[in-house]
């Protein structure tokens, strides 16, 4: 492994390790609260975006649309979210937070400020800005391999 290549990987190591604790202290923050790490997922993104089909939130998040419908057939179940009529496209049903599902978001963000807080104090001197900046490109670049991966990319690019 040249230099770089080892260093991208240990940047995806961490990645990995850290999705691994985000996913453990969210399922342990909002266990009382009935959220599974998956489920805050799916509120944060449409208290974020308002009304979205399943197959574009599973884009956005880079996930299976079935991995979205089961998390979204909880979320119904439980009167978190709630299918309304999609004008521009018969088949594809846009979901929205009820007012329960602001709520129960609600309630996830606030449990998260004081972990939020105290992890803060401790990185004082991380440049988050940059880490953020990073992880964005890197996000990008992931996407174009994937698309190369599953032969959706542009057969001119190379």
């Amino acid at each position: 492994m040249t230099n770089g290549t080892k260093e991208l990987a240990d940047v995806m190591a961490v990645i990995r390790k850290c999705f691994n604790q985000m996913k453990a202290l969210s399922d342990e923050l909002h266990e009382p609260l009935g959220v599974t790490s998956s489920m805050r997922s799916v509120l944060e993104y449409l208290s974020a975006h308002g009304s979205d089909t399943v197959p574009r939130i599973a884009r956005q998040k880079g996930v299976t649309r079935q991995h979205i419908q089961t998390i979204m057939n909880v979320l119904l179940e439980q009167e978190l979210v709630e299918s309304v009529e999609n004008p521009a496209h018969k088949r594809s049903t846009l979901f929205r937070l009820t007012s329960g599902g602001e709520a129960a978001y609600a309630e996830v963000a606030a449990a998260e400020q004081a972990p939020l807080k105290r992890m803060l104090a401790n990185l004082e001197n991380v440049p988050l800005n940059e880490a953020w900046q990073a992880l964005e490109a890197f996000s990008e670049q992931l996407d174009l391999e994937f698309e190369r991966a599953s032969g959706k990319q542009d057969r001119n690019v190379r």
